[in-house]
């Protein structure tokens, strides 16, 4: 059983305002439209920070637990380097 296809049907004042914006490539820009819009309803508006646009960042679980990996095999070099690194104090003035 073939899947149903969906369409956009474009009314007039989107028409227009690509006619008036110049807008050439009426079906890309339909699709941008419906795509931004869609993902707005899905995730909520884009809250403003200090000025700056906080953008949100699409990963999986596969990046994700990647990320983590690497953040506990630094976490493990950095522990092994500060045990290096410690001096005994015990005895300092003993010399």
């Amino acid at each position: 059983m073939m899947e149903k296809k969906h369409y956009l049907t474009l009314d007039n004042e989107f028409l227009e305002f690509c006619k008036l914006n110049k807008i050439e490539n009426i079906e890309l820009f339909a699709k941008q439209t419906f795509t931004k819009g869609f993902t707005i309803m899905k995730y909520g508006e884009v809250p403003m920070t200090n000025g700056f646009l906080e953008k949100i960042v699409h990963t999986n679980d596969e990046q994700i637990e990647k990320l983590k990996k690497e953040i506990d095999r630094l976490k493990e070099k950095l522990n092994e380097y500060e045990k290096q690194e410690k001096p005994n104090n015990n005895n300092l003035y003993d010399e």
